[in-house]
């Protein structure tokens, strides 16, 4: 699982998408999150996806963010996560990878939200 997370963790890294415009971001998220079991959720107007897992209640979310920022990078002007989103949406991927390897998943809904554009406020 480890090398999992990494490998997650280095596509995130070496892929960012600035804000509304996080579409290859939405669909490797995507695509993780059903392989992992979830029902998803996309959006016709924007970018960002919802994963879902159990049902009923409680219900409770982990969310992370999932747009980067223009910024400079030696010497170039180019999208970065140097606000640590590529590792937020890591981990929130890592704590799903947990619960599913738990024997049972806690009662009610785990909702996975992957937030676009938070750097627009």
């Amino acid at each position: 699982m480890k090398q999992t997370i990494m490998d997650i963790f280095e596509h995130l890294h070496a892929n960012p998408e600035v804000s509304w415009k996080e579409y290859e971001t939405t669909s490797f998220l995507k695509q993780k999150l059903e392989d992992l079991g979830c029902r998803t959720r996309t959006f016709s107007d924007c970018t960002g996806v919802v994963g879902e897992i159990g049902s009923g209640s409680p219900v409770v979310a982990v969310r992370a963010d999932i747009d980067a920022l223009w910024q400079e990078v030696n010497g170039t002007f180019r999208a970065n996560h140097s606000c640590g989103h590529d590792s937020h949406m890591t981990m929130a991927l890592g704590t799903l990878m947990l619960l599913k390897k738990q024997p049972e998943l806690p009662k009610g809904t785990i909702r996975f939200i992957f937030q676009p554009a938070e750097e627009k406020g």
